[in-house]
This record gives structure tokens, sequence and C-alpha cells, in this order.
């Protein structure tokens, strides 16, 4: 696999995903929550679903090190393309297998991941977490727990871009660890494929990219009747389920792909397809 340098803008769905979603060359259909419209547009893939330096981390001096989104881009993103086709000859056959054990657990790592590196999923956390840590008496509890502050470190606990810069920090740091205990539920799950039951029907990408779903709510990952779900193309949605009686590939009737549509676009703050007025209609729907 190539190894190019990966750039500033860090892209929180993969574009090896995005471009499944265009209508031509590198386009596709595109809203935001944050829109004055809910027509959507069309857009550049190398414009929607990232940020600047999303998953840098950054120095004192203002220089950032992109050894996270390397990750990411050399050693999960880059399988992409590999497990579309997995998928793809699931739905031709009936059978989901994966080549390789390693390809299967990638592609685990890789589900985990997707989740977490939503901004839409970890911007709530971390605001919390900030306004737990950033309090009136911070300084004061520090001193109390650890050791008088200079008066420089006070200043600086003050300073905004400082907060910025170290919750900023603190959210790459803590994405780069990997959780055993979610990762091993999610290995003894069933992997499932899903695919429209009519042709004209397709599922869409957004910037939340994982639905889950579940019998009750705060039902733990891996117990029966909770499913988790993601979009890889428009006829290709791949699920984890607790049920290992449950086949490898599903139809969705029209139900199911619209319950599946409405809950990514009414967790997501985008939503992209290759159908205007699906996205239109979800916009309106569900914002």
């Amino acid at each position: 696999m190539s190894k190019h340098k990966v750039p500033s803008k860090h892209h929180y769905v993969a574009k090896a995903i995005l471009r499944n979603f265009c209508v031509s060359g590198k386009s596709l259909y595109y809203v935001s929550k944050q829109s004055d419209s809910k027509v959507p547009e069309r857009r550049n893939i190398d414009s929607v679903f990232r940020r600047m330096h999303f998953n840098s981390f950054e120095r004192k001096d203002g220089s950032k090190d992109d050894t996270i989104e390397r990750f990411f881009a050399y050693e999960l993103d880059n399988y992409i393309p590999d497990w579309v086709g997995t998928f793809q000859r699931a739905l031709d056959t009936g059978k989901l297998t994966f080549s390789t054990q390693d390809l299967r657990y990638r592609f685990i790592q890789f589900f985990y991941n997707h989740k977490k590196r939503s901004p839409d999923f970890t911007d709530p956390l971390v605001q919390e977490v900030a306004n737990e840590t950033f309090t009136a008496d911070l300084a004061r509890e520090f001193e109390a727990t650890y050791r008088p502050l200079t008066d420089d470190e006070k200043l600086l606990l003050d300073d905004e871009s400082f907060r910025a810069r170290a919750i900023r920090n603190s959210r790459v740091s803590n994405f780069g660890q990997q959780s055993v205990k979610i990762l091993s539920r999610l290995e003894k799950m069933k992997i499932i494929v899903g695919t429209p039951k009519r042709a004209n029907k397709q599922f869409i990408v957004s910037s939340n990219p994982v639905a889950r779903f579940e019998d009750y709510p705060k039902q733990e990952l891996g117990e029966l009747g909770v499913e988790e779900w993601t979009t890889f193309a428009p006829n290709i949605a791949v699920g984890f389920v607790a049920d290992s009686s449950a086949p490898d590939c599903v139809l969705f009737d029209d139900a199911n792909v619209r319950n599946l549509n409405r809950a990514l676009t009414k967790n997501s703050q985008a939503i992209a397809s290759t159908s205007q007025l699906l996205l239109q209609s979800l916009a309106t729907s569900e914002w």
C-alpha cells in the first residue's frame, strides 16, 4: 500500500467511503444541519466531513504531530476498498467471508474508531469534560492536590488558547487509546451485511456514521437486542449483532432502509448521498 503524506484536512468519514456515494467524479449531494436551506448541494468529497488537523496533537511550539491520523490512514482506511469488495461478494453469494482473520480484526478496529472518530460523537463529551475541568476553583484545587503554582502558571490556566490546546490534545490522546473491553465485545458479535430489498432504495452516509439500535435504553453492547450499523455504499450497510444465528446477509425492506437513514440523520450534523431528494426528505423530517 502506498504511503503518502497525510494532509492537514482530516476526514472523520474516510474519503474511501465517500467515493462510494458520489454522483459523478468526486462530487456528491450534501446538506448540513447548519445550512440556511434544506436543499442539498453538490460538493466535492475533499470539502466535506473533515476538520483541519482534527487528529493532530499540537506541541508547545505550535507544530503538529499527526501520528494518530497516519495510523488511521495507513493501517485502517487503506483497507476500505478490500472490505467493500468482501461485503459485495457476501451480497452476491449470501456468505460473508474475510480473507484472513487479521482483515476481520482490522475491520473491528475500524468500526470501533469509526464511531469515536466523529466530532458529532466526541464534541459533547469533550465539552462536558472541559466544563468540569476548567472551573473557577481549578488553581486552588490543583495546588491543594499537587503543588503551588507560579504566577505564570496561574495566568496560563486562564488563557483560552492554552485551554483549547489542552482540551484538543486530551481528546486526541484519548482517541488514540483502544478500549480492549469494547473491542472484545465487538469481536464476539456477528458481522452481517444488509442491502435494500428494492433497487430504487438506498442508504446515506452521515457525519455521525454509526447508528445504534436497542430493545430498551442503556442496554449493553453485546447483549441480544443491541445492534450497531454503518453504511459503506448506497447498497451496503454493515452491522454488528449479538445473535450468532443471524444470517450473513439481510434484505432491508423500505421501512428498515428509512429507519436506518433516519437514525443516521437524527444524530448527525451533516448527511450525504447520491440522491438530492432523499437527503432533502430526511433533513426536513429529522432536523
